[in-house]
C-alpha cells in the first residue's frame, strides 16, 4: 500500500512516497504547482491514503483534490491523533511541521529524551522525554533570515550565500557573517543541549531541515 506524505513549508513543497511504512522517492514540487503535481504523484504511485502538512501554503484545495481522487487523506493539526502527549499549553497554534518532528522522532528513538532541531526557515527547538511527553520548545531566525537581517537592517553589510568557509574567526566581513550565523545556530543548538541533559540525563540530538548538515 502506498502512501503520500506531504511536507508544505515556507519555501516549497515536499511529498514523500511511504510503501508499507518504508520511505521511497521523495519529489520537491513547485508552490504555483503544488496541486497539480501531488495529484499527479498521487496517480502515478496508485496511493491510497495521504497525509498532508502544512505551514505555507493553504492545503484544502490540495486535501481536497486527492479525495476526489480517492485517496485517503489526513491534514495533521491539533486533533490528530499523536503518539506523544502534549504538554503544550496552546496546540492549537503548534505548528504541523513540529508535531510531525516530535512523532517523527518518537519514532526513530522511542522511550528516550529527544532534542529535536529543524533548522529550515526558522530553527525549532523540540524537547521530548523518554515517557513519551512533549514538552513544548522555542524558535529562532533560520539561517537565511538571520543572513538577510543583516544585510536589510544595516547600511552596508552584504548579503551572502551560506555555503562557504565558516572559520573560527572571520577574515573578511562574508566569513564573518557567515561564521556569525552558522555558528550561531551549532552554539544555540549545544547550550540547549547542555540544558535539557542537566534536566534529564541523558538525550538524544535529532538534526533536521534543510540547514542541518550545516549545523
Amino acid at each position: 500500500m502506498n502512501s503520500l506524505l506531504v511536507d508544505i513549508g515556507n519555501s516549497g513543497a515536499k511529498v514523500c512516497i511511504a510503501t508499507d511504512g518504508s520511505f521511497g522517492e521523495c519529489h520537491r514540487v513547485d508552490s504555483d504547482k503544488l496541486v497539480s503535481d501531488t495529484c499527479k504523484l498521487a496517480r502515478d504511485y496508485n496511493a491510497s491514503q495521504a497525509i498532508v502538512s502544512s505551514v505555507g501554503a493553504d492545503p484544502a484545495e490540495l486535501c481536497e483534490k486527492l479525495i476526489g481522487q480517492g485517496v485517503d487523506t489526513i491534514l495533521l493539526g491539533a486533533d490528530t491523533p499523536l503518539p506523544f502527549r502534549l504538554g503544550y499549553d496552546s496546540p492549537d497554534t503548534l505548528g504541523a511541521d513540529r508535531m510531525a518532528a516530535v512523532a517523527g522522532a518518537m519514532a526513530l528513538f522511542p522511550q528516550q529524551n529527544v532534542l529535536v532541531v529543524d533548522a529550515g526557515s526558522c530553527v525549532t527547538y523540540e524537547f521530548l522525554t523518554a515517557e513519551g511527553l512533549y514538552m513544548g520548545g522555542n524558535i529562532a531566525p533560520g539561517l537565511r533570515m538571520r543572513l538577510r537581517a543583516m544585510h536589510e537592517h544595516t547600511a552596508l553589510l552584504p548579503m551572502i550565500e551560506p555555503q562557504g568557509d565558516t572559520p573560527l574567526i572571520g577574515y573578511t566581513t562574508a566569513t564573518a557573517l557567515r561564521t556569525g550565523a552558522v555558528m550561531g545556530m551549532a552554539y544555540e543548538t549545544e547550550g540547549y543541549l547542555r540544558a535539557w541533559q542537566e534536566q534529564q540525563g541523558n538525550v538524544t540530538l535529532l538534526l533536521t531541515g534543510g540547514d542541518a548538515p550545516l549545523i
